[in-house]
Parts: C-alpha cells; structure tokens; sequence
C-alpha cells in the first residue's frame, strides 16, 4: 500500500487498469451508425493507393460526402485488417478505437501533471473514465475519438514546446509535428489547431520579448514555427486522396464543407423535431451541460477564479488561457456560423479532454490551499461520490453508456423524450444477436428480417436462412417481414408519450435505465402487406378489407391508416378517408403523410381553403418538405394565383433543384 501513496504510482496504475478494461468493453460495442460507410471510403481509399491514383473513386463521393476527410485511423485498421488477416473487422476497428480513447486519456492527463502535478492527473484519469458519452464513443466511434487524440496531443506537445521557447527540444517539435499531422489527416478541422499553434507560439514569443526575456531573433523563431506548420500540414495529407489531388485549394474546399455539412437530418431537441441546420445555435452547449458529470461545472468556475488571480508567470498564465481558449472557440464559431451539427455533440468531443483538464487542476488547486487532512479528505471523498451517478450508468447500461444524461436533464425518463438517446444505434447488436438466437431456436429455415437499420452482420452467420430487408419504421406494414428489430430513433415524441413505442407484436425490449431504445417484433398481422399489395393492383376494395383487418389486429399500425385512407379515396368514400387519416393523425400530431392526405381529400371535395391550410401547417412544422412546395404551387395554379405557384415552385427547387415534377410544372407556367 505504501506504493500506492505515491500520486504518480496511482497514475500508473489508473492508466493501466484502463488498458486492460477499455479493450475487453470494446468487444460488445455495436457498429456506429457512420461505421459501414468509412469503412467502404477506407477501402476506396486503398484501392486509390494500390493504383497509384489511377482509382477515383474515393474522390468520388456525391452520396456520402467522405472525400473530404482523411480518415487516416479508418484507413489504417483497415489496411492492418487486410495484412493480418482479420475476418471480423468490427470487432478489430473497435480493439483499436479503444486503444485511441485510452491514448486519448494518457496525453489528457500528462498535459494535466504539467500544468497541476499528477495529483490533477489522478482526477482527470478517474473523470474521462466515469464520462458515459467519451467512454461510449471510445468503443466505436473512429473519427470522432481520434480527432480528439489528435486535438489533445497537439495541446500538449504546443504548450510543453512553447514552455521551453528558447530552447526547443527535438521530442516536442516532433510530437507537436506528429500530431498536428494526425488531428488534420482525421478531419479538415485540423487546420485549426494549425492556426492555434501560430496564434499562441507568437503570443509567447511577444510576452518573452516584453519582459526582456527573449534571445530569439524574429526570423530564426519564425522559420522554426514555419518548418513545425509546413510539416504538419504536408504529412497529415498524405493519406488523404482528396487533398493529395490539390493540396492547397482541396483541404480548404474541406473545411468549408465542415463548416456547413451538406446532410441534414430530423434531431429531437428539448421536445421538438428540428432539421439539423436548423437547430438552436445553443444545441451543443446545452447538450455537453446535461450529459457530462455535474462536478465538472463548479471546477471549472474556481478555475476561472483562479485564472483572474495575479499569476507568477506571464506563460503559466497563457498556458492556463490556451486551454479555456480551445474550449471556448469551437462551440463560439460553430454558434456564429450556425453550423449545421447532430448527433448531440460529438462532433465537438475534442473540446472534453481540456474541459476535463481544467476541472482536475482546479481541484488539485483546491486541494493544495487546504492544510487540514481531514477537509482534504472529505473534499476527495466528495469528488469520488460525484462520479458514482455516471460510473453506475456505465455499469448498467454498456455499451449503450453514450445515451448517458445528468439530472440537470431531469429524470431520464423525461429526458428520453425531450433529447435523442441512443442516436448512433449501439443497441441494434444487442438486438440482433437476441433476434438471432431466437430464430435459431425456432424449426422454421426461411425467416424475413426487417429493420430500419443494416443488421446485416450481425445475421449473415446464421445456421437458418435469414433475409433481411430494409424498411423505415413508418413504413414497416408496407413490407414482407415475419420479425422487425426497430431502434427509437425516428418515433415521434407523441407516440412515446401515448405508449404506442415499443408497438404491438414486441417480444423483446433493449433498455437504458429502463427505457426501450431498439424493440425486437414480431409481426401480429400481414394483412397490413397485403392491403398495400391489393392497393398496388388496383383492387382497392381487397385493399380496404385487408387494411381494416389490420388496423383492429394493431391501432397502432400508421401506415394501414394511411394505406386505407387512400383505399376510400380511389373508392371516393371521401368520409371513410378523411376518418382513416385523421386517426393516424391522433397517434402522430402533425404526422406530415397525415396531413398531406387530408388536404388531398379536401381538394376533392372542393375544400379549397381547408386543404391551403394543411399545406400551410405542413411547411410550417417542416419547411423542407419540398412535394409539399409543388402540391401547394398547383393548388394556386388552380385558384389562378400563378405568382405564388412560382414562388412555391423556387421554393421547392431550392431544396431540391433536380426535382423534375417542380421543373416541369414551373416551365409550363411560365410559357
């Protein structure tokens, strides 16, 4: 035990504990839901290698847009899976990815004992490890968690080489160079850190000049930065094809894109549905406040406090600045550009190893000022019992852990319905190996499989014959399937609200802190398939008879309301219709198919101004619903109001310029 009383010995334990446990978590963690196509872009990217370029096609990304990232750890697991030999790459990507977040760990609390001692080391090693959403990425998440390796190393090794200025060593220049190469070879983002290097190496070298402290000549210093930049920036491009193509204007192009993301998805936030560039500008704050360990939140104020206080040293005081600076900046220029983010904050988890850093010095600077060994101690003891909320969670509910919400959320239930849980889909393995076990415990070979999620690898092994077919959930009566696994993810906040989530025919529950976040089914009814398939023929009499067996069989079955409301209309049962859609719409208020529908059958029945108003309700909860545009402009060219059907008609091309419906009916009106 008297080893143990040493804080560096603790240190080392800690570090190494963690080597051990973070591997052997990793082996249950799911496939990410970005993990399928940067695998795919890891593979393009080889094939560009091994053809000298000649291989386009990792710059040929319209779909997924992976061009424009390195990628550099993806394409490393990948290339060591092909040298090794691995069949089961999910499972290697994951071993490696956790090997990065303890990386991760290591250089968080190294940069720690240098600004505060390993005293501050011990309690940033203890608070990375009881952070549910870092230790939850670690497992899985192969661009995030290197980035914010790459983000922490480059702190490091930029504050140890401008603490020795004067005379640089050679381990920090290389390391920094190393590691600004790698935090840019992940994400165009590590440009940034590029700018900070030259932003803070020359505000020291002012400070060294202003207190007469500086035998540095201007030109000298500013050639070594130049070199260290220059390196970084020619190395971290080297696996990144795109930028290999044009290493000037292609990284920059990059950025830009980061800067406004291209893809926008549904987010539920604070109980609302918003499109992702549409989101609060105060989205990612909010979500880092309410998801990470509350006793963060009062260290870092003492650190603030501690900051203001004189210091004895103008560098210790930058040093201390350059970490709330690189906490502060990021979540400052994504608010002023509203950048378009989801997926919580995981996009900025590079930002928690400082934040983290800056809570552990705070308290080991607490801690230091107290002379009593019993206040120490219970202020110790305090700090442990402040993690224990988030260490049980991690226990309970891996290797979902990432859906991990403090109580300044509310209570998790509460909080489930206000925020997206488990919106990077770890819970579908679990499902899918249940599922499978199920299935192979049954007498039956041919079992169709439907998920609104590709569960594909987690079946292919299978000793009976499964298929698989894809279905979003609102759609699932609309397909074949005998079981469905479903993730959370797409419900309607309403539905949850109502208990119609997990729905009929669940036979199994994926839970965190008791909530279901994926739902194994098994299907009540086909009639619901054949209703759609009668509908397809034109039988629509069959359909209905179908439809409405299907809808007493599961109420809760959105798409048979739907199917049969469509059924009446081809019948002109206008009445039956409207009934049918508006009972879909009492399970799903403002549900956007519902409405839609209802303004169709109003045109029918000549209600003019009670279809404008569904239209209108419809752009109002979802401005990009572009077939909404075009059916809206042609009620207008039916009122004769042509100017606003032109306007509609921009408005629907600009979300979706290809649109050729929009296109045509926009030529015609304007001959």
């Amino acid at each position: 035990m008297n080893w143990l009383r040493s804080p560096r010995n603790t240190v080392y334990l800690l570090l190494a504990t963690l080597l051990v446990i973070m591997p052997i978590m990793s082996l249950d963690a799911g496939i990410s839901g970005d993990e399928k196509v940067h695998l795919e872009q890891a593979e393009l990217v080889l094939q560009y290698f091994a053809s000298w370029g000649q291989d386009k096609s990792a710059i040929h990304t319209p779909v997924t847009n992976l061009k424009y990232y390195g990628q550099s750890f993806d394409n490393l697991t990948t290339l060591l899976s092909h040298l090794l030999g691995i069949e089961d790459i999910y499972t290697f990507r994951h071993i490696c990815n956790s090997i990065i977040g303890w990386l991760c760990i290591l250089f968080t609390s190294r940069l720690a004992i240098h600004l505060s001692g390993h005293r501050a080391a011990i309690f940033t090693i203890l608070i990375m490890a009881a952070s549910p959403r870092f230790m939850g990425h670690s497992f899985n998440n192969l661009k995030d968690i290197p980035f914010a390796l790459g983000y922490v190393a480059s702190l490091f090794y930029m504050i140890k080489l401008i603490s020795h200025l004067q005379n640089i060593r050679i381990q920090h220049a290389l390391g920094l160079t190393l590691s600004m190469a790698f935090t840019l070879s992940i994400r165009p983002g590590g440009l940034l850190v590029l700018c900070y290097f030259i932003f803070f190496a020359g505000m020291t070298f002012l400070i060294m000049q202003k207190q007469n402290n500086n035998t540095l000549q201007i030109m000298p210093f500013a050639l070594r930065m130049a070199t260290i930049v220059l390196l970084s920036y020619l190395i971290g491009l080297l696996f990144w094809p795109y930028a290999l193509e044009n290493p000037i204007i292609h990284p920059l192009t990059s950025m830009k894109m980061m800067s406004d993301y291209p893809i926008r998805i549904r987010q539920l936030f604070e109980g609302e549905i918003y499109w992702s560039d549409q989101l609060p500008r105060y989205y990612l704050i909010k979500y880092v406040i309410i998801t990470i360990p509350i006793i963060i939140f009062p260290l870092c104020l003492i650190s603030v406090i501690e900051l203001l206080k004189k210091q004895k040293s103008a560098i210790l005081f930058l040093q201390k600045l350059i970490l709330i600076f690189v906490i502060i900046f990021p979540f400052a220029y994504t608010s002023i550009v509203h950048s378009n983010v989801y997926g919580a904050w995981r996009h900025l988890l590079f930002i928690y190893p400082p934040l983290v850093i800056l809570a552990s010095t705070s308290l080991s600077w607490l801690i230091n000022r107290i002379n009593a060994k019993s206040i120490r101690l219970g202020i110790s003891l305090a700090f442990m019992l402040s993690l224990l909320p988030s260490v049980l969670f991690i226990i309970k509910n891996h290797p979902i852990e990432y859906t991990y919400f403090n109580r300044l959320a509310g209570n998790y239930k509460d909080a489930s319905i206000n925020y997206e849980l488990d919106y990077y889909y770890h819970s579908v393995r679990k499902a899918s190996l249940w599922l499978k076990e199920h299935i192979e415990k049954k007498d039956t070979n041919q079992i169709k499989v439907a998920s609104n999620y590709g569960i594909d690898v987690y079946l292919k092994k299978s000793n009976r014959a499964i298929s698989l077919v894809y279905t979003p959930y609102y759609s699932r009566g609309n397909t074949d399937w005998d079981y469905g696994i479903f993730y959370r993810t797409t419900i309607a906040p309403a539905q949850i609200k109502q208990k119609l989530w997990p729905p009929a025919g669940t036979i199994k529950c994926i839970k965190t802190q008791g909530v279901t976040v994926c739902a194994i089914v098994k299907r009540q009814t086909y009639d619901d398939y054949r209703g759609k398939i009668a509908y397809e023929k034109a039988n629509y009499q069959q359909a209905i008879k179908h439809l409405q067996r299907a809808t007493q069989v599961d109420p809760g079955n959105e798409i048979a309301w739907i199917n049969l409301g469509k059924s009446y209309l081809k019948n002109n049962h206008y009445k039956k219709a409207k009934n049918a859609f508006t009972q879909c719409l009492k399970m799903i208020p403002q549900y956007e198919p519902s409405m839609y529908y209802l303004a169709q059958t109003a045109l029918l029945h000549g209600e003019m101004e009670k279809a404008e108003t569904y239209y209108q309700e419809i752009l109002e909860n979802n401005n990009k619903s572009y077939q909404t545009y075009l059916a809206y402009a042609q009620l207008k060219e039916l009122l004769n109001d042509t100017t606003n059907a032109n306007r509609l008609l921009n408005q629907c091309l600009m979300i979706n310029p290809h649109y050729k419906r929009a296109i045509k009916m926009k030529r015609r009106l304007n001959n």
